[in-house]
């Protein structure tokens, strides 16, 4: 998860291509002098009222974005992934 030029917030949702998205942006970060605020690893698994909560009042201030997924893919790639091993 991450904020850009505190305008848009980005929620990494697990297994979509967030990764990439996440590298891009801290590329562009630096060729294009973007303020970027990554947020610290624990936050990733923070659901609804916790970003509700990160962002308070100030949530319309944000246009907020994710990546989505086809389910079936999905969850094969996360079975395959072994989350469930870990779990």
């Amino acid at each position: 998860m991450f904020v850009v030029e505190d305008k848009y917030l980005y929620i990494h949702v697990p297994k979509t291509g967030g990764t990439y998205v996440s590298n891009v942006f801290e590329k562009l970060a630096k060729n294009k002098n973007l303020k970027i605020e990554f947020f610290p690893e624990n936050y990733k698994h923070i659901g609804r009222k916790g970003i509700g909560n990160l962002i308070g009042k100030n949530k319309k201030k944000y246009t907020i974005f994710s990546n989505i997924r086809e389910p079936t893919p999905h969850y094969i790639s996360r079975y395959n992934f072994g989350w469930w091993k870990r779990n």
